[in-house]
């Protein structure tokens, strides 16, 4: 497996597994825009090992100033359970030292579970929901902060 930046080829890739993963899946020029602003983190994980590379899962989020916000972590539905979310969230969490971002949040639709306890586990905490954020189906919205004096 590699670990590396996402580049504007891997936006189609990418754009197949949102599709695949969220109900309100992102474009290709939401991608690639995230790519390309300032403080934009991209990076994707990719099978090296067999054949052409493949990504296996990716992020997208943003910084700014001590801040970094996580948009999209995400893994392919056939590769969960090998922990390959958390190697995506050891990934951000070490550029986040590496930048002086201090402070991580994110909005989780308040169902998924599965997600909820990967932040949970690295030391995220609820402190705010939104009513009916998400569509399709309607559900709340947690709202999460992880800040490093708390860890």
């Amino acid at each position: 497996m590699n670990m590396r930046k996402m580049e504007p080829g891997d936006c189609l890739s990418v754009c197949d597994l949102e599709r695949c993963i969220f109900p309100d899946a992102w474009s290709e020029a939401s991608v690639e825009s995230t790519i390309r602003q300032p403080g934009g983190i991209a990076f994707v994980l990719e099978e090296t090992e067999e054949g052409p590379a493949r990504i296996l899962g990716y992020f997208l989020g943003m910084q700014i100033l001590d801040e970094a916000e996580i948009h999209r972590i995400a893994v392919a539905e056939e590769e969960r359970g090998r922990g390959l979310g958390q190697k995506l969230m050891d990934h951000f969490l070490a550029l986040c030292r590496e930048q002086g971002a201090s402070a991580q949040t994110l909005e989780v639709r308040a169902g998924n579970l599965p997600a909820i306890r990967l932040y949970e586990k690295n030391g995220f905490v609820t402190e705010g929901r939104r009513k009916n954020y998400y569509r399709d189906p309607s559900e709340d919205a947690l709202i999460m902060w992880r800040r490093e004096e708390s860890c």
